[in-house]
């Protein structure tokens, strides 16, 4: 009893109540966030109702707010512009409650109904107007002051952790007497972007590269003199931690976008940039058929990288036809003479690195030879005559 109690007066009391009708639909969830305030050194707490609206009373709410006992920070009580003070179900405790274990400290923020006790309920309170939980929509409900911001933490609302569970601490969401608890949004906040280092990360490579080669990747980022991560991913499953990773013996499978991440402090703060790796290769779509004298689809040569020229020329011999642009990996081909099969070659060339080419074969399909008997004499008041002979035999006649 002696923590509830302390739960329900020294914690900060959300209050939150809706006018409306108890006929309404209840969402189906509702979810919760912590995301950095826009103001300095605050957090603020959003939620969002899933499924449709709601403006009735929000029966109960609890969340807990982790960061690591070794930060300086603390919480303070916080506020909620969205619910006045005036209308909290009880009055505000003193600025304590956060709980040390396992490494971190603990706060948990909670209210019960949503109408100080003794007030009347002209109308629903929050406020004059009332308020609500529009739906699919994320809303501010509460801010929450940092103190002792001097380096760069992570806080997050966590759940179903030891310390929570032991302490009836879980995120908790109740509309109207109903248990509506989403999910926690799998992201974290951070206070004092100062000191934490806002610069976002560039990545750069040595591409274009020859097959073979060594491709070295690199990623700076301004850190604030706090400790950075740094995470790639790329093709061919690539991974890596380190800030300027390298790979030997590059194919074209290496070609692609590497998108490297760097994180301050564990996870504060995360961003990403991405970088474009060129192996030097020719490649090609695949065959296709086409009839004599007819035009072909794209051919679908890859992309020339930078200091190189690609050129369509056709290989076979006795073979003659034009290109819609040479020089464009994406031309088409009309035949004009020859006979099938042709072979078209895509070449790259000009740079440092040995000429690459790609071929495509063409099927060509003759178009079919009509023929037909000599004239025949019919009378004019023959009510039919027979068509015989002629090819090929099936298809359309007309006449």
């Amino acid at each position: 009893m002696k923590n509830l109690l302390r739960r329900t007066f020294g914690a900060a009391a959300l209050s939150l109540l809706f006018v409306g009708t108890a006929s309404a639909q209840l969402p189906t969830s509702v979810d919760i966030d912590l995301v950095p305030g826009t103001t300095v050194n605050t957090l603020d707490v959003r939620l969002r109702a899933n499924g449709s609206s709601f403006n009735l009373v929000v029966s109960n709410l609890v969340f807990t707010v982790r960061w690591a006992t070794t930060a300086p920070q603390t919480l303070g009580l916080g506020t909620s512009a969205w619910c006045p003070a005036t209308t909290l179900a009880f009055p505000l405790g003193a600025a304590t409650g956060t709980v040390s274990s396992g490494g971190f400290d603990y706060q948990t923020y909670s209210m019960v109904a949503t109408q100080q006790i003794g007030q009347p309920q002209l109308n629903g309170g929050c406020g004059p107007n009332g308020q609500s939980l529009p739906a699919a929509t994320w809303l501010t409900v509460f801010t929450t002051p940092v103190s002792a911001s001097t380096t760069c933490t992570t806080f997050q609302i966590v759940t179903n952790e030891t310390y929570t569970n032991a302490n009836n601490a879980n995120f908790f969401v109740s509309l109207g007497g109903t248990a509506r608890t989403g999910v926690i949004e799998p992201t974290s906040a951070c206070v004092n972007n100062t000191s934490c280092g806002t610069t976002i990360p560039t990545a750069t490579s040595n591409s274009p590269l020859c097959q073979g080669a060594t491709l070295n990747l690199s990623a700076t980022a301004a850190n604030g003199g706090n400790t950075m991560t740094y995470y790639w991913v790329g093709p061919n499953g690539f991974t890596s931690t380190l800030q300027n990773p390298t790979i030997t013996n590059v194919t074209p499978a290496m070609s692609g976008v590497y998108t490297v991440t760097a994180a301050i402090n564990g996870g504060c703060q995360n961003f990403s940039r991405n970088v474009t790796v060129t192996v030097v290769d020719a490649t090609v779509g695949g065959p296709q058929s086409i009839c004599t004298l007819g035009t072909t689809l794209p051919l679908g040569g890859n992309a020339v990288p930078s200091g190189y020229t690609g050129t369509w020329s056709i290989v076979t011999g006795g073979v003659t036809g034009t290109f819609t642009d040479p020089n464009d990996p994406n031309a088409t081909f009309t035949h004009l003479t020859g006979n099938g099969p042709i072979t078209l070659r895509w070449t790259i060339s000009g740079g440092p690195c040995p000429t690459e080419t790609a071929d495509v074969v063409l099927t060509l399909t003759a178009g079919p030879t009509v023929t037909c008997p000599g004239n025949s004499s019919v009378c004019v008041t023959a009510p039919s005559f027979p068509l015989t002979g002629g090819s090929p035999e099936f298809g359309t006649l007309y006449g």
